[in-house]
């Protein structure tokens, strides 16, 4: 069960080995919807798990847990290597400095990827001084 109480997609569900055709529609226009769906739920989780990475650390919970740091403490109870550890962190403070870039990963316009290389660069005065590269285009 997903945090909003919602259940995973299931293999039975219409759309899965059916050939398609859910009201008519080809089954690589639902296998679509379901992945860009899963991508934008996938971009608000990461957004919430920075968020409460900020505030894990500001807690210390990882000694109420008896780890020696916060980075041990994502290794082993979030399952991430050392370097994603690391990198999860420092991307969870930034976007703390970063509303306007936590807003678009959590609504699910930004990747985590492009948010982790945007937060290499960008400080709070560049980010409200500026149209993302990502949302300027001649149309």
């Amino acid at each position: 069960m997903l945090r909003d109480g919602s259940v995973g997609v299931d293999s039975n569900d219409v759309g899965y080995g059916s050939g398609g055709d859910c009201a008519g529609e080809p089954e690589w226009k639902l296998v679509h919807r379901r992945l860009r769906s899963g991508a934008r739920t996938r971009r608000a989780i990461d957004a919430e798990e920075a968020r409460d990475l900020v505030r894990a650390e500001e807690l210390e919970i990882w000694l109420e847990l008896e780890y020696a740091t916060v980075l041990e403490y994502m290794e082993r109870e979030l399952d991430y290597a050392p370097r994603t550890a690391l990198d999860r962190l420092r991307v969870a403070k930034a976007l703390a400095e970063l509303p306007k870039t936590s807003r678009e990963l959590a609504a699910g316009d930004l990747s985590y990827s492009v948010v982790r290389a945007v937060t290499r660069v960008a400080t709070p005065r560049t980010e409200a001084a500026s149209t993302p590269y990502w949302r300027s285009s001649a149309t």
